[in-house]
């Protein structure tokens, strides 16, 4: 990897990379970006129109699935309805 040092000793995320001339500024924007993911997605009513807006710009590997699933309207935004959605869905895919 030629200008990228895989400098995750103060990052515990596998995706975090720094340019060799920054100080760890991209972890520190995949930690804020993680962090949104995290407090729209574990919301009583996750915001799709915010989850949207977050996604346009890449989606971290750790919360691609549950962020796609909730974009093409598979995930409930729903908290309290997601469980039960994904088991009934699970069901009827393999009825």
């Amino acid at each position: 990897m030629s200008g990228i040092d895989s400098d995750t000793s103060s990052c515990s995320d596998s995706e975090c990379y720094s340019y060799s001339s920054s100080t760890n500024t991209s972890c520190y924007r995949l930690d804020v970006k993680l962090e949104s993911y995290r407090n729209i997605l574990s919301s009583p009513q996750a915001n799709i129109i915010k989850l949207r807006d977050e996604a346009w710009n890449g989606i971290p590997f750790h919360h691609r699935t549950p962020v796609w699933q909730a974009l093409c309207g598979y995930l409930s935004s729903n908290s309290k309805r997601r469980r039960s959605n994904l088991q009934r869905k699970r069901r009827a895919y393999y009825e």
